[in-house]
């Protein structure tokens, strides 16, 4: 992971086991049984911005992981993308008042007051995502052959921000 650009602080070890090997060869010879009598497993979590996950998989896949579970898609700064769905939502509040002023035959005046209240996050799954994304990504080893596999794509979950805004506008 070192060599990918990893560093130690973003890597922990999430899960260990030890247990008893079941499918020994019968014909492995005794030195064989000895040695392959338990099974190590190990898991750990990754975390990377989103243009090293595929990078860190494929590192991973030809250390002899065998097992990658799933991505855990997160944002590096939710709160400059919640202020943005808040200041989108007061725009789109005062288009709506000045339509309800226009109907009113009255003139729509500066904004009085505003509140912000922000949803809890939803994550929507259409291709794309922005540079200050990162991933978390869980490995695991069991003993065996690296498996050769084709070249990795991995695209980002594209996050959004919904946010809900009170305004009062004065009316002139």
């Amino acid at each position: 992971m070192r060599k990918v650009g990893v560093d130690d602080k973003d890597i922990e070890s999430s899960e260990q086991g030890l247990l008893k090997n079941t499918q020994i060869d019968e014909k492995a010879s005794p030195e064989e049984k000895k040695e392959r009598q338990y099974l190590f497993r190990q898991s750990w979590e990754i975390s990377v911005n989103v243009k090293l996950a595929a990078e860190v998989i494929r590192s991973a896949i030809d250390a002899g992981a065998n097992k990658t579970g799933d991505i855990d898609w997160r944002l590096s700064d939710r709160k400059a993308l919640q202020a943005k769905a808040a200041e989108a939502a007061l725009v789109k509040a005062r288009a709506v008042a000045e339509k309800m002023a226009e109907g009113l035959h009255v003139k729509l005046g500066a904004l009085i007051y505003a509140s912000n209240q922000t949803p809890p996050s939803r994550i929507y799954f259409p291709a794309g995502g922005g540079g200050g994304d990162s991933a978390q990504v869980m490995v695991s080893a069991d003993a065996g052959e690296p498996v050769p596999m084709p070249a990795l794509e991995i695209r980002p979950q594209t996050i959004r921000e919904q946010a809900t805004v009170y305004a009062v506008f004065a009316i002139e």
